[in-house]
């Protein structure tokens, strides 16, 4: 026989996780190619708004092809570029992931001009292909040596990070975009 005060404490259980379910099932629901489309468009400069659609549908392809998670690409291009297409770094580095000339010809074997990687399409394939080439020889290091690059990442493997260090910087706009997104479809609840 069942206790009461089970059958009690079930029904407070139930009322207390109901909200809960819910927005899981909408979370689970939401479209996240939807959410980096919109992401796309507001964080785009206005002159590049109009080509959001071929900048998420690059960002979600990309991400596809090197199994990457699309938001975490997306955090990646605020941390670079700040969704800049046009954004030149002090190294030479070019467009929405800052990819160098150079390292788009090692990454590709193919030449590859500054003016061709300030096409977003582009740049975010070449910037994936070699931030999979980093995953595959760096593991988990393989955000530091984005921006480090391989060498420097494994060199200060040991060093403790700080707050400012670029993969937590990275991190830390990855779990901000997730959270819009859930936060995006438990609005739509």
């Amino acid at each position: 026989m069942i206790k009461p005060i089970f059958l009690i404490g079930a029904f407070f259980l139930a009322m207390i996780f109901a909200p809960f379910s819910a927005a899981a099932e909408s979370v689970s629901k939401l479209s996240i190619p939807e959410f980096i489309r919109r992401h796309t468009a507001r964080s785009l400069p206005a002159r590049w708004k109009h080509r959001a659609g071929e900048i998420s549908k690059a960002i979600l392809e990309e991400s596809r092809r090197y199994q990457f998670d699309p938001l975490l690409v997306v955090a990646l291009i605020h941390t670079e570029s700040r969704f800049r297409p046009g954004a030149r770094g002090r190294f030479g580095e070019v467009g929405l992931v800052q990819i160098k000339p150079s390292t788009a010809r090692w990454i590709t074997h193919r030449r590859i001009t500054r003016k061709e990687l300030f096409e977003p399409k582009l740049n975010i394939h070449v910037g994936l292909m070699y931030l999979n080439r980093l995953r595959n020889e760096a593991g988990p290091l393989y955000i530091s040596a984005y921006n480090r690059g391989l060498a420097g990442a494994l060199r200060r493997k040991d060093e403790v990070l700080t707050p400012h260090d670029y993969a937590s910087r990275v991190r830390s706009k990855h779990r901000a975009i997730a959270r819009a997104a859930i936060g995006e479809a438990l609005t739509s609840l």
